[in-house]
């Protein structure tokens, strides 16, 4: 291995300076004016304030946050914009054979790399672990291409709706917290669910689509339950989608809160 070893000093050949002293001078002259010219300000803080918030949208911009002046003069005076910053509405993509996609698909590959503990360490493992093993050992090529092609029309359905939107916000859970002792979800408002798996299928379609997904926890009161939203964008769109989980976290509350010990 060879390291690069810059040149010792002073530098060969050395540096000039004399051409650099007019510009030197130059600076100073204009550097002169423009604090001469603060002294006309009535007030040079909200002067400098103007430069530095412009600087920062400017940053943020960089970073994936749209916004304008005004938002942020507005946000800082507690005041709402004469029009909505963003339009909201109901949408969701066509999510046909998802679920069924899913559970093959899951099956499989929990078949593929556990099987071996269902022959081995079968007294150790969950009712549903055990389930699902089972289920994957059943299947066929057939089955499994037919998952694919199933989950690929829900990506489509999915890639469709972010043409249209920027975000998709979801809930985090189809169900509240519940204690362990409760056993698995199979029940929700008096429907019965087909698979223990099922209550999970409102966060696994965004897994089986792949598509980008931020969770956050939505304020609540000390007396209640938690719970989420899931914010999913378009793939390629993780700067925007972290920068607008920001502000929700900033501007709405949607964030970690530390239950009393």
């Amino acid at each position: 291995m060879r390291a690069f070893i810059p040149p010792g000093l002073p530098p060969n050949p050395p540096v000039e300076l004399a051409g650099l002293y007019q510009h030197l001078d130059r600076a100073n002259q204009t550097l002169g004016r423009l604090d001469g010219l603060t002294t006309l300000l009535p007030d040079t803080k909200f002067f400098l304030y103007l430069y530095i918030q412009k600087e920062a949208l400017l940053s943020s911009q960089i970073e994936g946050t749209q916004s304008s002046f005004s938002d942020l003069l507005l946000f800082e005076n507690d005041a709402e914009p004469s029009v909505p910053i963003a339009d909201v509405e109901e949408v969701y993509p066509v999510c046909g054979g998802a679920i069924e996609a899913f559970r093959t698909l899951r099956a499989a590959h929990i078949a593929d790399g556990y099987g071996a503990l269902l022959r081995d360490r079968r007294s150790e493992l969950t009712p549903t672990v055990i389930w699902n093993i089972e289920a994957g050992a059943q299947l066929t090529a057939q089955d499994y291409l037919a998952a694919e092609r199933r989950r690929t029309a829900v990506f489509r359905s999915f890639r469709g709706l972010f043409s249209r939107k920027d975000f998709l916000v979801v809930p985090a859970a189809s169900v509240l917290p519940w204690k362990n002792d409760k056993g698995d979800v199979m029940l929700i408002d008096d429907v019965s669910l087909e698979t223990p798996i099922d209550y999970l299928a409102v966060t696994f379609i965004v897994s089986l689509v792949g598509f980008p997904v931020l969770t956050l926890p939505a304020p609540r009161q000390p007396d209640q339950k938690p719970f989420g939203v899931q914010i999913i964008a378009a793939p390629g769109e993780e700067s925007k989608l972290f920068a607008f989980g920001r502000r929700i976290e900033e501007q709405l509350g949607f964030c970690h809160r530390r239950p009393p010990i």
